[in-house]
């Protein structure tokens, strides 16, 4: 097996591991609510979107000597100012994502342990939060981050589903759209889908091959949608009337024993490697373009979202809708004006007229998910 082989899964594996995450277990109560076909379709139509998101993004690594993070490329190509709501905006929306991880990792570390040494839900959670910062602090970068197995998913998916063939019910898949919750779907996938901060990361795994780069974020979000439609499809179609917005809770009040217990755990593993991953970019961006020292980098990028849980913030499917409708949206309008002024300066001719469609698509989904979230 080559090197050049070998760079590309690892690097393929770190993406995946940052994408995977908590949204996969949203999915389902996503589409239950949305229906399962409309979920699908925007699944499909998003994939693309945040492709190209990625790509831009990518491309910018490319051309800029310096590997970085959006802030940086920020105050590179669009000048200090901006760059300090770039930074307000990535920090804000990774800080959101670490709680959703510390809230659900908690949950299913409760699932799994309480049955055998009993304590509060809110006890699991802080043992979670201890354990998982103190690996954010111990490593930084894509060498030493904790992957996910790409194939370990698919054969417990395979478990699951030959364990649950008896109680599923192609029934619970036929709702198309429902419009009541039309502005509900959009963030929870793009949350979902979203590895942006890991993508400056990627190109030093594949030893700056540019071939293997654009091939890694393509395929990095393609087989993470396949892998949502996949778990969504089983836990939707075992679940039905009893999904729940973990996914899991409801799944295990129709499958019961050993094989709930691996889920847990898969959960464990998915929503660790994605926090490990998401904790590091967040504590690089507190050291390189804060300013901050790396021991208050790591507080802060630990710490923020931990504040937020202590204030009660803990409904993490709205917590996730709203990241994505708001702050990673905006993060994709500061991505595509980044390019814009990226492909002038290293082209000098105009930037591609798609850029002027994709800022005019982000603008009009912001003013629709504010009427929905907060005026509907």
């Amino acid at each position: 097996m080559s090197k050049s082989f070998l760079n590309f899964f690892k690097a393929l594996s770190v993406f995946c591991a940052a994408i995977i995450g908590a949204g996969i277990f949203v999915l389902p109560y996503t589409a239950s609510k949305f229906g399962f076909w409309g979920t699908s379709v925007f699944l499909v139509i998003l994939s693309f979107l945040i492709i190209i998101i990625h790509r831009l993004l990518g491309e910018i690594v490319i051309g800029t000597n310096e590997i970085s993070s959006v802030p940086g490329y920020t105050e590179e190509y669009l000048g200090l100012k901006v760059k300090n709501f770039s930074l307000f905006i990535s920090a804000t929306e990774i800080v959101g994502m670490l709680l959703i991880y510390i809230l659900l990792g908690g949950q299913f570390l409760y699932a799994l342990l309480n049955p055998y040494i009993g304590g509060s839900q809110n006890l699991f959670i802080v043992i979670f939060f201890v354990v998982s910062s103190l690996l954010v602090y111990r490593g930084s970068g894509a060498k030493s981050q904790f992957n996910i197995d790409i194939f370990g998913i698919l054969i417990i998916l395979f478990i699951f589903l030959i364990n649950a063939w008896s109680v599923f019910d192609f029934k619970n898949l036929v709702g198309g759209f429902s419009a009541q919750y039309s502005g509900f779907p959009y963030g929870v996938l793009v949350f979902a889908l979203w590895g942006l901060a890991t993508v400056p990361g990627l190109y030093g795994l594949v030893e700056k091959n540019e071939k293997q780069y654009r091939m890694v974020i393509n395929w990095g979000i393609i087989l993470s949608a396949i892998f949502y439609l996949l778990f969504t499809i089983l836990i939707l179609g075992v679940s039905g009337a009893n999904i729940s917005g973990d996914a899991l809770t409801g799944f295990s009040a129709i499958i019961s024993g050993n094989l709930v217990k691996l889920g847990f755990v898969l959960g464990l593993i998915v929503v660790l490697s994605s926090l490990l991953a998401f904790g590091r970019s967040l504590k690089k961006i507190f050291h390189k373009d804060a300013m901050l020292s790396k021991p208050m980098a790591w507080i802060f990028a630990c710490f923020l979202p931990f504040s937020l849980f202590l204030i009660k913030f803990t409904d993490f499917v709205n917590i996730m809708s709203g990241v994505g409708a708001f702050l990673i949206t905006a993060e994709s309008i500061i991505v595509v004006f980044i390019y814009r002024k990226f492909f002038q300066s290293k082209f000098n001719k105009k930037p591609p007229f798609y850029t002027i469609l994709l800022l005019t698509f982000f603008t009009l989904v912001i003013i629709f998910e504010f009427w929905y979230f907060f005026i509907n």
